[in-house]
């Protein structure tokens, strides 16, 4: 089990079908079908299953996601995790040894000066 600190849980047994909208920290341990969009940090406990776009601050991956995740913070998934989706993460992307991870990363950064694409030195030639 991981550090997270919730203001509210899904339980093991509980199931949901639809959209989660709110604020503050949310641990999803039973399983959801639908959007989760949370001005806070969503963590996915060992038990937990969400077939879900997920828009919040950070998001741990200890169970199960299938679904797109958007972090103003860090994606992180932990050994027995798993992510199918895109990954758009400003504040970073973590995969544990031992945690599976199929989709697509998304992001924008600098391409160091020795590995970017050079800028060509060809002249150009005027037609008349």
């Amino acid at each position: 089990m991981n550090d997270f600190s919730s203001e509210a849980t899904i339980g093991s047994g509980t199931r949901i079908r639809g959209r989660i909208v709110g604020e503050g920290n949310l641990m999803l341990e039973g399983s959801i079908e639908g959007a989760i969009a949370l001005r806070g940090d969503l963590s996915i406990g060992k038990g937990g299953v969400a077939a879900s776009d997920i828009d919040a601050s950070n998001v741990i991956v200890e169970g199960e996601l299938d679904g797109d995740v958007t972090a103003s913070g860090t994606l992180h998934i932990w050994s027995g995790g798993t992510m199918r989706g895109t990954v758009r993460a400003t504040g970073g992307f973590v995969l544990d040894d031992g945690a599976n991870f199929a989709g697509d990363i998304e992001s924008e950064f600098e391409m160091p000066a020795e590995i970017a694409p050079r800028k060509s030195a060809a002249k150009v030639e005027r037609r008349k």
